[in-house]
């Protein structure tokens, strides 16, 4: 089940991945797909690979994200990929720490994403192919979107109304830093033994898996043709993913509707809810309770009325209680005589 849940994370974000404009929200998704991901691997008990992604996902997601920022700053904040473009000579440092990052996502060999991607794909391989399946499918997806997002934001022509410079030392240092831990993490981890020095469960490849591997890397490499065919080769305008892809493309673009379905179902369903449960509350409960406390309160003043410190009245109310039980003996004692009485003549 966790491995099943992970796969179609992977696999659903990576879908909607590929029609995002705003850069962020391509990595925010990019990193949605690789949790799930580091989940499925959880799920069929490759624990050491799971933890082995989670290190290089780390470095490589991280300077994708200042890559995105610097971006935003060199473009006073724009966001929107399609109307950036040949950002690759005005921010070259940029460029080569994007480069860096798209190459290590999609698991070209020898930056750290092809390790420990290796690792996870040889193990759900192994464990379930149906699963695999979503697992291949979703590692070209990978590319096929960073491969997208690298051309619209850097190659081709200029879109954008402002103009770009290459950030200052204190923000492509950083990138930088990241950029050799993404060269050298995978590395350091396939050959330096990961999985003992983590002791994250019994290590599921020794050795990598040419099959699996060399299957995944000419996916993304067939990824990157694809995006450049419908990318890099003609001119873009925003409006030609709608146009070409249609129906289908508004669907995933508006991430299947599920935020407008939140937002019907919170709308609808939770603020109704809250509607009828605060008119129980006020009506029913409150109501109950301020009654309670009418009732005292009434209560309490036709006591009042009584207990006002006259001693005449207190003898009078004394004598007079004495008197009905008095009575009420006497009535009793009557009965009683008359019972035994009547059963004496008999």
């Amino acid at each position: 089940f966790i491995a099943g849940l992970g796969a179609f994370t992977a696999l659903f974000a990576a879908v909607i991945a590929v029609t995002q404009r705003r850069f962020k929200a391509v990595l925010a998704y990019s990193t949605i797909s690789q949790l799930g991901y580091m989940m499925m691997a959880v799920g069929v008990g490759a624990f050491s690979a799971s933890m082995f992604h989670l290190m290089t996902h780390a470095f490589f997601k991280a300077m994708l994200f200042l890559c995105a920022g610097a971006v935003m700053h060199a473009l006073h904040d724009e966001t929107d990929i399609t109307k950036m473009g040949g950002l690759y000579q005005k921010m070259p440092l940029t460029f080569a720490a994007m480069v860096i990052g798209v190459l290590a996502i999609a698991g070209i060999p020898p930056l750290s994403g092809f390790f420990s991607k290796d690792e996870i794909l040889a193990a759900v391989m192994h464990a379930s192919t149906p699963l695999y399946v979503m697992a291949t499918v979703t590692s070209f997806l990978t590319a096929f979107y960073m491969a997208r997002l690298l051309i619209l934001a850097f190659l081709g022509e200029n879109r954008s109304e402002h103009e770009a410079h290459e950030v200052d030392a204190r923000m492509w240092l950083p990138m930088m830093a990241l950029a050799l831990l993404t060269i050298g993490s995978g590395l350091w981890g396939y050959f330096g033994g990961f999985s003992q020095w983590v002791h994250a469960g019994v290590p599921h490849q020794e050795a990598i898996d040419w099959t699996v591997a060399g299957t995944s890397t000419a996916l993304a490499l067939l990824a990157f043709a694809a995006a450049y065919q419908i990318y890099g080769r003609h001119s873009f305008r925003a409006s030609m993913e709608r146009k070409r892809f249609g129906l289908a493309y508004r669907i995933v673009y508006n991430k299947f509707y599920i935020d407008e379905l939140y937002a019907h179902i919170r709308t609808r369903f939770v603020y109704g809810t809250a509607v009828v449960l605060r008119w129980i509350d006020e009506k029913i409960f409150d109501g109950t309770m301020y009654g309670l406390g009418g009732y005292a309160l009434a209560t309490s003043d036709l006591l009042t009325e009584s207990a006002n410190g006259q001693a005449q009245r207190y003898v009078v109310v004394f004598y007079t209680g004495v008197l009905i039980l008095l009575c009420y003996a006497l009535y009793w004692a009557v009965q009683v005589l008359a019972y035994w009485g009547g059963g004496a003549g008999r």
